[in-house]
């Protein structure tokens, strides 16, 4: 009789568990486990549910795991199947602007577009492809892209024949000199050159310039 009694009584302890935050006996189901690479923490879904709820409400996109020990961050997709699908896109959601805001951006400057771009290699871009209307446009200055010209030109006026010069000029890949403006062309030689109607006789790297 004391044996059945012991086996039942070990098989009640064996199907439940001891929420790590709350410390109150739970039943296995309700078991959330989130294990780092030494020990495994044990919460109750509800517990770690308002946890990741109040970090939301305070707007914080990075959850520690509860254990006041342990560094390690909760992953969303790993949390999933365990929390209310809408606190699910809510991490999510704040996930994004917490990217968006830590990240070099622009939009668009077509009217008809406005898409937002990231510069999420952090490397100085000019000429850039708008990913919503595939138009050119250059996301230093954020206008549309001027071909063939610096961007301290950018916002001159130019009509029909000074824009299609500067589109051959890109496609050409020629050079400008940086002094007078005139076009160059490398066809061989030494990558300095130096300009014959620049007054001061300019000399630069025509390489670098493209």
């Amino acid at each position: 009789m004391r044996n059945r009694e012991e086996k039942a009584s070990s098989g009640i302890q064996a199907s439940s568990f001891t929420c790590g935050i709350c410390l109150e006996p739970k039943p296995s189901c309700q078991k959330f486990e989130h294990t780092n690479n030494y020990f495994a923490h044990e919460f109750c879904m509800s517990c770690v549910t308002r946890h990741i709820q109040a970090k939301l409400e305070g707007n914080i996109s990075t959850i520690n795991c509860p254990e006041l020990t342990c560094d390690q961050t909760l992953d969303p997709v790993d949390c999933q199947a365990m929390i209310p699908p809408r606190l699910f896109i809510q991490w999510c959601d704040c996930l994004c602007r917490s990217v968006v805001s830590g990240s070099e951006k622009c939009y668009c400057p077509y009217m008809d577009c406005s898409e937002m771009i990231l510069n999420e290699c952090y490397e100085t871009v000019k000429r850039c492809l708008c990913p919503g209307c595939k138009r050119l446009f250059c996301y230093a200055c954020r206008v549309p892209w001027h071909a063939g010209y610096w961007c301290s030109e950018s916002h001159q006026a130019r009509d029909f024949t000074e824009t299609r010069f500067g589109f051959l000029l890109e496609t050409m890949n020629w050079t400008r000199c940086p002094g007078c403006g005139q076009p160059v062309e490398r066809i061989s030689g030494c990558r300095d050159v130096m300009c014959r109607d620049d007054i001061l006789s300019n000399v630069f790297d025509v390489i670098s310039l493209n």
